[in-house]
């Protein structure tokens, strides 16, 4: 099987493909290995869209997979090829949080973070978090989606 997951900046996204992938003894590749040039600092150049899918591809192969991160509007190719899609949707404050702590662990002391994710909770509000799973098999078994939402 092959497993394409994707949701917005840190909402699990890759933490579950790596988990799954392990779970299913298939490879994992992320979309954001490929996407910026090996530069320093990083995440300063796009790699070439092409270039990116290329990459992908021969990384993934041709057995089962897991991918994961965003493609959207450069990686159709990449979709194509899936037999299952995963969406995962997580509270702002939660992918906030997440964000300033991975922000802290990869780059320390040199940046800076002007406004506490915590800030935000009053904004989008906090609660109780839950987790809810839908699935749902599509009658060609491709380009089936799931929903996983983090409250």
């Amino acid at each position: 099987m092959r497993i394409y997951i994707t949701g917005a900046s840190c909402a699990g996204v890759t933490t579950l493909g790596q988990k799954l992938a392990t779970l299913l003894r298939v490879r994992h590749v992320d979309v954001d290995d490929f996407f910026w040039m090996p530069t320093n600092p990083p995440f300063t150049t796009k790699r070439p869209a092409s270039e990116r899918v290329s990459l992908i591809q021969q990384k993934l192969g041709h057995e089962d997979w897991v991918l994961t991160g965003s493609c959207m509007d450069w990686g159709d190719a990449l979709v194509t090829r899936v037999d299952l899609i995963v969406f995962i949707v997580t509270a702002t404050p939660v992918r906030l949080e997440r964000l300033a702590a991975r922000e802290k662990k990869l780059f320390g002391n040199r940046i800076a973070v002007a406004v506490t994710c915590t800030k935000y909770m009053g904004i989008f509000g906090s609660g109780p978090r839950s987790t809810t799973t839908r699935i749902s098999q599509g009658a060609t078994g491709r380009g089936t989606s799931c929903g996983y939402q983090n409250k």
